[in-house]
């Protein structure tokens, strides 16, 4: 951002550099599984959350509340996850995760 707005020029050259440091050309898609993990983030579906103590929570969020979200940033502290919700297919989750991804990289990219 620059003075309030975006900065169209700056985030297309950032997106080269993703790309260049991926190996990838301009018209390739990103594996955002692959630019989470250079970052450090890790994602998770909502099923390898299933455990004793989660499982009320698991079963809401991927019954009832299942159409309400398909990935969610995570804080904890100063580190950050993803959770997937793998009850939607990816064509739904992939804009989600592109999203929440966004939203680290860029906060990342202005710290540097």
């Amino acid at each position: 951002m620059t003075g309030g707005t975006l900065d169209s020029g700056q985030d297309e050259r950032h997106g080269r550099e993703e790309r260049a440091n991926l190996g990838l050309t301009v018209f390739e898609p990103i594996d955002l599984h692959r630019l989470a993990e250079e970052y450090g983030i890790p994602i998770y579906c909502l099923a390898d959350l299933a455990d004793e103590q989660a499982r009320a929570a698991v079963a809401y969020f991927s019954q009832d509340g299942s159409q309400r979200w398909s990935a969610a940033l995570i804080p904890i502290g100063s580190a950050r996850l993803i959770i997937e919700n793998d009850t939607h297919a990816p064509v739904r989750r992939r804009p989600a995760l592109a999203m929440s991804s966004a939203t680290i990289f860029s906060s990342t990219r202005s710290a540097r």
